[in-house]
């Protein structure tokens, strides 16, 4: 099992928990001998183990008394500190070790979770990940500190507590098992219960974290639907689940205190009854009884902790199971091998030819493709249009670019290289990609322009700012670059949001520029300076839009027009309205008769496809 590879690098605390514990369990067990010396010699004998000195006066024999029960007292209260201090060392070292395990799970985790592509992503979902990041690890943490501080006591203390027990032979070692029988039952019961429960747990988990981030992201169109009581009922539901599964959890360990309560007050009963027969008889002396009953309580108390773990072991199990299963993932995007490895990071770079050739993608699990032979290429200094209906594949295909996703036949390449076959660092490096889901990060302005490269000089981050269009609204801020940036751009409006993204994506210098539809909150006087301002300043550039709108992409020199994952049209603006329906149909909607250069007729007619550029004719 994976996590208990993250116990290896510690074994030196656990040899040391190991250690303390048994030398604490020693020096416990140590307690009931002295002070079963104090009753039985230091009382009954008066401190004489054995006659009485000829002649000693009272006043001797009471010195001798007290001088033993003092040394006895004295022997007690030093093994006791030292207990004490073993315990505190024992808790130290638990504290610390798994504070370090839990750093460590945590880190490979996110170091996992952030190879992952989208289909992995989606796999998971992001609440269950968050939940494994945080709830389930904190499971896994917690049973450490009770693994190197209890579940590695409380076997030396029983196993001690059972060789003391039968080294004192007093006849009542029957009391002891049944008592254990007793307690064997009850725990399997309890196991019996519980199991199921606490795998159900974490997935309540989930599914209340997924409730409350939706609610909360989702906030504002909650209230302007006026769904509130709706959503707070959805939530309620969620957190009426979870809570309930928590309490009868609860209940069914609270009920475990009580039954090992009956039985070690019965055991005491037991023995102090049995025993007393045996004192009344003189077969058995009261310090001795007194040990006997610490010992067969030491030996309850461990098996009761032993229980308490073992109620809590499933669902730390299943915390560790779930944390496992993202370890354990491997992301569909891996490195290339090394024989088919190309690099040119040494050369003279790449020049950020992009090229798709017969592509179809298909995504996991699913029965149709969602693009079907793609074929295309856009070179430095030309701008490469897409546009279709919603869902035609957009955005899937310019995932394709920087390797979100791989293709399921077909290539695509930079400069004639598969994309496969790029180290993906030196891959995306060429790449600036900005996605249709606006995403920026708590911060400054500052540090997501330069979010690709911290170390950019001003210059740089500047002339990323004026061509994506926002320096106008950086420069009026009181802090400038400075000025602050919430968690996801909350407090920037879209426009700006999406023009501090397509700065992020300027800011490196790529060689290959990917907008997918990140033009959608500008108006349209931004849009064209945005658009012009690219043309003139990223010429040695390959610039790829996805676009909703038609005039963010006629002027483009080539413009694909997909539908339902087909390439239906291929060719300039004015090409396509000539050849391809379903761009005119698109254009039609979005531009007057005037704009499309037609007369009002022409413009209401939807011409034959040619089937050169218009692959595959109406759909």
């Amino acid at each position: 099992m994976k996590i208990f590879s993250f116990l290896k690098n510690h074994k030196i605390n656990f040899v040391i928990a190991l250690v303390l514990l048994l030398i604490q369990a020693n020096l416990e067990l140590t307690v009931p001998g002295i002070m079963s010396n104090i009753v039985d010699i230091g009382i009954a004998r008066g401190g004489l183990t054995g006659a009485a000195p000829a002649g000693a006066t009272a006043a001797e024999l009471a010195q001798i008394q007290t001088s033993y029960i003092l040394s006895q007292g004295g022997l007690m209260l030093g093994v006791t500190l030292l207990s004490v201090a073993c315990s505190i060392l024992a808790a130290y070292n638990a504290s610390r070790t798994s504070a370090a395990i839990g750093r460590e799970v945590r880190h490979a985790l996110y170091e996992r979770v952030l190879t992952y592509s989208p289909a992995e992503m989606e796999k998971f979902s992001t609440a269950s990940l968050i939940t494994r990041a945080t709830n389930d690890i904190q499971q896994i943490q917690m049973i450490t500190v009770m693994c190197l501080r209890i579940v590695l006591f409380a076997p030396c203390m029983g196993i001690g507590a059972i060789i003391r027990v039968l080294s004192t032979p007093t006849g009542m070692e029957w009391i002891l098992v049944v008592a254990i029988c007793v307690i064997a039952i009850a725990i399997g019961v309890l196991m019996g219960i519980t199991m199921p429960k606490f795998r159900s747990m974490q997935r309540l988990v989930d599914r209340n974290n997924l409730v409350a981030r939706e609610i909360l992201t989702g906030i504002m169109p909650i209230r302007a639907f006026g769904r509130q009581v709706y959503e707070q009922a959805r939530y309620d539901e969620a957190n009426r689940a979870l809570t309930g599964t928590y309490i009868f959890t609860n209940r069914a360990m609270a009920f475990l205190g009580p039954v090992m309560m009956v039985v070690m007050n019965a055991t005491t009963v037991a023995i102090v009854w049995f025993g007393g027969l045996g004192v009344e008889e003189g077969t058995l002396e009261v310090g001795t009884l007194m040990a006997y009953i610490n010992y067969v309580m030491q030996v309850i108390m461990s098996f009761m902790i032993l229980t308490m773990i073992s109620v809590m072991l499933p669902r730390a199990g299943v915390a560790a199971e779930r944390v496992l299963e993202v370890l354990e993932c491997e992301t569909s995007i891996r490195e290339p091998e090394e024989g088919e490895r190309v690099s040119r990071a040494g050369e003279d770079g790449w020049r950020g030819v992009v090229s798709f050739n017969d592509v179809t993608f298909t995504y996991p699990d699913a029965d149709l493709p969602t693009l079907e032979h793609i074929d295309f290429t856009v070179r430095p200094g030309q701008t490469l249009g897409v546009i279709g209906s919603t869902g035609c594949g957009k955005s899937t295909l310019v995932q394709l670019i920087p390797r979100l996703y791989d293709v399921t036949s077909g290539s695509v390449t930079l400069d004639g290289v598969d994309v496969r076959n790029i180290p993906l660092t030196e891959l995306r490096a060429q790449i600036g990609y900005v996605p249709q889901r606006r995403m920026l990060f708590s911060g400054t302005v500052e540090s997501n322009i330069k979010y690709g490269d911290e170390t950019m000089d001003d210059a740089q981050m500047e002339r990323a700012a004026r061509i994506a269009q926002a320096i106008e609204f950086i420069e009026v801020k009181p802090e400038g670059y400075q000025s602050p940036i919430a968690q996801g751009g909350s407090n920037v409006s879209g426009g700006q949001n999406q023009r501090l993204q397509i700065a992020r994506a300027l800011a490196i210098q790529p060689k290959v520029l990917v907008f997918d539809d990140s033009f959608s909150a500008l108006d349209y006087k931004t849009d064209a300076a945005l658009r012009a301002e690219l043309a003139e300043s990223c010429r040695d550039a390959a610039v790829v839009i996805v676009a909703q709108r038609i005039a963010t992409i006629m002027h483009a020199d080539e413009i694909i027009v997909l539908d339902d994952g087909r390439m239906v049209g291929k060719g300039t603006h004015e090409e396509l309205l000539r050849s391809c329906p379903a761009y005119l149909e698109i254009a039609s909607s979005q531009l007057s008769a005037e704009e499309l250069g037609l007369s009002a007729d022409a413009a209401g007619d939807s011409p034959a496809c040619d089937a050169s550029v218009c692959e595959g004719g109406e759909r």
